[in-house]
């Protein structure tokens, strides 16, 4: 989606007719607990005057990405058609709680385990325009495994396509709160992912604070937890002989957004 360029001097105007309220400050930023002031809007001049590079304007483009976890095939099949038909362009699929802990299916989000449901979920759709996030878990080695295969059977090369894997194995023990099959396995099977995307659009690893900030954790707690997970994973990964490069060129940060922040 592309955004018209608006003036700060048009916005603050707009701003100010929607409040009716001479006193804007107060409205545009506020100083949270921690200490850091949040405001409402950042511009160019919050980077010093600086504008971003080129290169990243070009290649920061928003996508509209919707979140799926009805334990329905059908209904999900249906509502991604018709978020596609809306405009959304990319999908966050969040797999059932068994599957995600390697457990019985619990009814707790999308039952996608093996090539009929991924047809049965995708079937009809035009999936080489779309972007996917998958959410699987501990799991997310052998789901990609399957998805990889469902790719192929359509004639589509995964490697030509944004797919994040979202292999986050202290994220993951965060939310689900266990390693069925053992640490040493998650980053085993995380470091062949890796070797396995060096090449192509996909990337492995989405690192997530949503554990932490679900818990109620405040904001810079949040944080240090999101970036000692990535530590830790970075050095688990680096003992199995993946690159520190490697593995920053395909990882992804997720940190929710909400009135605070």
């Amino acid at each position: 989606m592309h955004f018209p360029f608006v003036p700060i001097d048009k916005w603050r105007e707009k701003v100010q007719q929607e409040i009716r309220n001479d006193q804007l400050d107060p409205f545009l930023w506020r100083e949270q607990i921690e200490g850091l002031v949040v405001k409402a809007l950042y511009t160019d001049q919050d980077l010093g005057g600086s504008p971003l590079p080129m290169n990243m304007r070009q290649k920061s483009r928003w996508k509209r990405c919707q979140l799926y976890q009805h334990s329905s095939l059908e209904q999900v099949h249906r509502d991604i058609q018709a978020d596609i038909q809306g405009g959304c362009d990319a999908l966050w699929l969040r797999m059932d709680r068994g599957i995600r802990k390697e457990g019985k299916l619990s009814g707790q989000g999308i039952p996608l385990w093996g090539l009929p449901a991924w047809e049965k979920l995708l079937g009809k759709h035009p999936i080489e325009k779309l972007s996917f996030q998958l959410d699987s878990g501990v799991n997310s080695y052998c789901v990609a495994a399957t998805f990889v295969a469902y790719l192929r059977q359509h004639k589509l090369d995964p490697h030509s396509m944004m797919i994040n894997w979202g292999a986050d194995p202290i994220g993951n023990l965060a939310r689900d709160g266990r390693f069925p099959r053992g640490s040493k396995l998650a980053f085993a099977e995380a470091s062949r992912l890796l070797s396995w995307s060096s090449k192509g659009k996909t990337s492995v690893f989405c690192f997530s604070s949503q554990p932490y900030h679900m818990a109620g954790a405040d904001l810079q707690t949040e944080l240090a937890l999101l970036l000692a997970s990535m530590a830790d994973t970075f050095r688990q990964l680096v003992s199995l002989q993946c690159s520190p490069k490697a593995i920053a060129s395909k990882m992804m940060l997720s940190i929710p957004i909400d009135r605070n922040i």
